[in-house]
């Protein structure tokens, strides 16, 4: 495993942890929301005392774990920004490699096209020759055909290469818009618990 893979993962082990972090803030201030109802809904005055005392606790709870997950946002949003770097320098990467053997697969297909060409004139030749030309012709048409071929082959083996090139960049680029997306949510989140970026 590269040092960037490593990376990536520990990225996307930190983003989900940041995010049950998230989870549990959402769920404690839920059952904020269900105590203060039964606080007014309450009549005896030590349940009161108990329900508020229970929020009183709960919305330290919440407190502290925002601090945690504003840290936790500012540091995530750092090292997500680095890693969209690194993934934007590999897609340019694969970009070029696949601008490379798209142009080699044009070249070949232009030398598979050049010998058909000329396998198509000997057989037009071939139908107007003699025996002894009809076989010297012929031994030239296998030898061409042969060549066409190997072409065809070898095109065939460019094509797939540049697809499974293609499929391997799948990674990187859904990678950036995973990246993007935390981003997004990280924005998001920091304005919904009314975090400061910097705490």
């Amino acid at each position: 495993m590269t040092d960037h893979a490593r990376r990536e993962k520990r990225l996307r082990n930190d983003i989900g942890a940041k995010n049950q972090l998230r989870k549990r803030i959402e769920q404690r201030t839920g059952q904020v929301r269900q105590w203060e109802e039964k606080l007014a809904s309450s009549r005896s005055l030590r349940w009161r005392k108990r329900y508020a005392s229970t929020i009183a606790v709960v919305e330290q709870e919440i407190e502290q774990l925002k601090s945690v997950l504003a840290v936790e946002n500012a540091g995530l949003q750092q090292r997500i920004s680095a890693e969209m770097n690194d993934v934007a320098a590999q897609v340019g990467a694969f970009t070029e490699q696949f601008t490379r053997a798209r142009a080699d697969a044009v070249r070949r297909r232009s030398e598979y096209e050049k010998p058909l060409a000329a396998a198509r004139s000997r057989e037009e030749m071939l139908s107007d020759a003699t025996a002894e030309e009809s076989a010297e012709v012929h031994v030239r048409l296998s030898k061409v055909i042969d060549r066409v071929r190997r072409l065809q082959s070898q095109g065939a083996e460019a094509r797939r290469g540049a697809g499974e090139a293609h499929s391997e960049s799948d990674g990187p680029i859904l990678v950036r818009q995973l990246f993007e997306a935390e981003l997004q949510r990280i924005v998001a989140e920091n304005s919904h618990f009314g975090l400061n970026a910097g705490s």
